[in-house]
């Protein structure tokens, strides 16, 4: 008897708390948690990517310089003049970048080929229009140095961090470059990192 009334009691909490279920309540907070984690996830995430892609710049940008000096020795020491004014690595004559202000150079290409056989693109290329592609201006080539009266000659590497438009700090050149504007590249092109090749 005692036997059967236990067995009623487990059956009826069994199937109560079967019936019960979560509260809308309890649905709601819980979604709310799991937004909340994916949403710091995401923030993440997309810092280590920009990260990821700055660091990637600055090994191809010093790949490039690499490759630069190479052709220099192999010219006497001159560095490949590109007219005094920046020129898209990686693009044909007739191709452009940064915003459609700068070509490319077929010469640049070729003479670079022996020792960079693929000259890299940036890594956003094709999802932003300024900082699309490394540019290369020669020896004769100025930029504005802290975008002031200063312009100092080249050879340069200028290229732009992930996410910018424009740099305003040596800082945000990531120890590669100094903030300039102006002279090598149309001065509506804005701020930019110039990688002085030494």
């Amino acid at each position: 008897m005692f036997l059967k009334y236990l067995s009623n009691v487990s059956e009826k909490k069994l199937n109560g708390s079967l019936k019960k279920g979560f509260t809308l309540v309890e649905l709601l907070v819980v979604i709310a948690i799991i937004g909340l984690l994916a949403s710091i996830i995401l923030v993440n995430i997309n810092s280590v990517r920009s990260k990821a892609r700055d660091a990637k710049r600055i090994t191809e940008l010093r790949q490039i310089a690499t490759a630069l000096y190479m052709l220099a020795d192999s010219q006497d020491g001159e560095f490949f003049s590109t007219g005094g004014i920046a020129k898209c690595l990686g693009m044909e004559s007739a191709t452009t970048c940064w915003l459609g202000n700068v070509s490319g150079d077929d010469n640049l290409n070729s003479a670079l080929a022996p020792y960079i056989p693929k000259i890299p693109l940036d890594p956003l290329y094709g999802n932003r229009a300024k900082g699309n592609a490394y540019l290369h201006a020669g020896p004769n080539s100025t930029v504005a140095w802290h975008c002031q009266a200063n312009y100092p000659k080249g050879p340069y590497l200028l290229w732009l961090p992930d996410g910018k438009t424009g740099v305003y700090s040596d800082a945000d050149c990531k120890g590669l470059g100094f903030y300039a504007c102006c002279g090598a590249v149309p001065c509506e092109e804005g701020y930019f990192c110039a990688y002085k090749i030494e």
